[in-house]
């Protein structure tokens, strides 16, 4: 559907709002389950989709938009940091793996 409105997808960029705001002994696992869900599994799922016709063309570019708590702590943006920490793993794992995308 993607491709006949639009055409190839050459680009990829995931980004979407941070989860909840929380400290750990207020976030119930509910609150877990869709940060997890929001910030990593979106771009998963969206990868998924793009991935195998860059494969095909042989070129395409994958940019996952995290925040700056990835690197520096923000006290109570705890599912927001753990989500896009393990976005950036991801993507560093990726970049091993697939030759002329990034």
């Amino acid at each position: 559907m993607l491709k006949k409105k639009f055409g190839s997808i050459d680009i990829l960029v995931n980004n979407c709002g941070g989860p909840k705001p929380g400290f750990f002994e207020n976030l119930s696992e509910e609150n877990w389950q869709n940060g997890f869900d929001q910030v990593l599994m979106s771009a998963v799922r969206f990868t998924k989709l793009t991935l195998p016709k860059m494969k095909e063309n042989k070129w395409g570019r994958i940019i996952n938009i995290t925040s700056i708590s990835v690197k520096q702590p923000i006290d109570n943006l705890l599912l927001s940091m753990h989500s896009e920490a393990e976005l950036q793993l991801l993507q560093k794992h990726s970049q091993t793996r697939l030759v002329n995308l990034t």
